[in-house]
């Protein structure tokens, strides 16, 4: 089974396929449109079998990009959330991206420029990012 994520017209016609290239047992595991509808996000084991990270594109499937860095090693990293900001601008996500197993919360733009972690240390072994969300209003 491949899951995908295409866009259309109101009326059916210009159906694109939005993710990137189609491999047998490829997965798309959840997309989300930006508020202003520029941009669909989706987390998809597109590059990488088994592998689900973040990626960003137009609805017509042009301009499709990678959103997160580089997954920690070991075959475990992965994105498990994302969360578009209120303005469309940037995006949250929740990965295993510096460490195994360990949730951190990064955000970045969504053609994967200036991609950073948000928060500072955390306390190991056990201290992980759980829950998180934008503010509803731009900070001062």
């Amino acid at each position: 089974m491949v899951r995908e994520v295409y866009s259309n017209a109101h009326d059916g016609t210009d159906n694109r396929r939005v993710n990137g290239a189609r491999e047998a047992n490829r997965q798309v595991q959840s997309f989300k449109w930006s508020p202003d509808g520029s941009h669909i996000a989706y987390v998809a084991d597109q590059d990488t079998d088994n592998v689900y990270e973040l990626y960003s594109s137009a609805p017509d499937g042009l301009d499709n990009q990678k959103v997160d860095g580089p997954l920690a090693d070991g075959g475990f990293g992965f994105v498990a959330s994302f969360l578009w900001s209120p303005d469309g601008t940037r995006i949250a996500y929740l990965a295993d991206q510096d460490d195994a197993l360990v949730w951190e919360l990064y955000s970045s733009l969504p053609n994967g420029m200036d991609n950073h972690k948000v928060h500072g240390s955390l306390r190991r072994p056990t201290g992980e990012v759980g829950i998180y969300a934008w503010s509803p209003v731009p900070a001062p």
